[in-house]
């Protein structure tokens, strides 16, 4: 046999085993009637509880809140893609079909047993609408085996509902810790161990020296106070600037669950930035992993971690923030 004959005999064999897959496939697909289940009422509450315990989310004057189920008045702002997938994905489920009967024996390979499922129930104005078990994502991870109902029989999601529902109150929470306007900022000060420095915006007026009066003001950032040993020091106008600017935002890497403790011990760094009659305060506290610090504010409650070098440039170092001295040689050598 020719090898042009040979490709063409392998190439046939290929298309045949893959007409009698489709075959299959569509003989399979067959079998099972394909079944959406939609809430009519717009949900307003979702409790979602495992082993580990419970979160619960509440939409209150239209914006969704995490809270846990044992403590449902501390409420927190969340990330509203995470929770629009959560209350879409039981709101509208799509079931492709049944794979067990869902006897006692049997529910535990689904991931359905009570140590490993996630039980979610969804609320509209206080009565349930929707309860739903959900076990372990398929093999291929784009599936989940579900308990729809109070109903024993196993279902097949079309979606990997386990990854979806498989969320704590810190996964939640909005990531954003605050977020102001830099002209509204009026001092920093930072400390790092003993090293301190304060930063402050100030008028600065200048005199007609004819009419002896203030012809023009502009504000500007004077250095208050700096560590000893520093001598006169002046502030790049312009570092300052944008230094200024980046600290009218602040992200929180990841929250930290309820049970991380701050360590006994002053913090390694510590920061209060003055926004009108407000003080947001902020301690760093460094780790044996060194690339992040844990983190604590009067802003909110709760703590979170924060990467080594956002910490790094969120307090910077006074010496960042002066402006450049061109030093001169006072002795020439003969």
């Amino acid at each position: 046999m020719s090898r042009t004959a040979l490709k063409k005999s392998i190439l046939f064999a290929l298309t045949v085993i893959l007409l009698v897959v489709y075959i299959f496939q569509v003989s399979l697909n067959g079998r099972e009637k394909k079944t959406t289940l939609s809430v009519k009422k717009d949900v307003d509450c979702v409790e979602i509880e495992n082993v580990r315990g419970g979160i619960r989310l509440d939409k209150v004057d239209g914006v969704w809140k995490v809270s846990t189920v044992k403590n449902p008045d501390l409420k927190f702002e969340t990330e509203e893609y995470a929770v629009k997938n959560i209350v879409d994905s039981i709101s509208l489920l799509n079931l492709l079909g049944t794979v067990s009967s869902g006897g006692a024996n049997k529910v535990q390979r689904y991931g359905l047993d009570d140590e490993s499922k996630i039980s979610v129930k969804a609320y509209s104005k206080n009565k349930v609408v929707r309860t739903l078990f959900v076990g372990k994502n398929s093999v291929s991870g784009s599936q989940s085996y579900v308990q729809v109902d109070g109903k024993k029989s196993v279902m097949v999601s079309d979606s990997a509902l386990h990854t979806v529902f498989d969320r704590s109150l810190p996964s939640l929470r909005k990531k954003v810790l605050y977020e102001i306007a830099s002209d509204s900022i009026s001092s920093v000060t930072v400390k790092k161990g003993e090293a301190e420095y304060e930063i402050i915006l100030d008028q600065v007026e200048a005199i007609d020296s004819e009419m002896y009066s203030v012809s023009s003001q502009r504000t500007e950032w004077k250095l208050l106070k700096a560590p000893e040993g520093k001598g006169e020091l002046e502030l790049d106008q312009g570092k300052v600037g944008a230094w200024i600017v980046s600290l009218s935002k602040m992200n929180v890497s990841q929250w930290c669950e309820s049970d991380v403790a701050l360590p006994e011990k002053s913090p390694d760094i510590s920061m209060d930035i003055a926004v009108g009659g407000m003080i947001y305060s902020m301690n760093f506290y460094s780790l044996e992993e060194n690339d992040r610090y844990l983190c604590s504010t009067n802003q909110t409650k709760g703590l979170f971690y924060m990467s080594k070098t956002v910490v790094d440039d969120f307090a910077k170092e006074l010496d960042d923030l002066l402006a450049k001295v061109e030093t001169q040689n006072e002795e020439k050598k003969d």
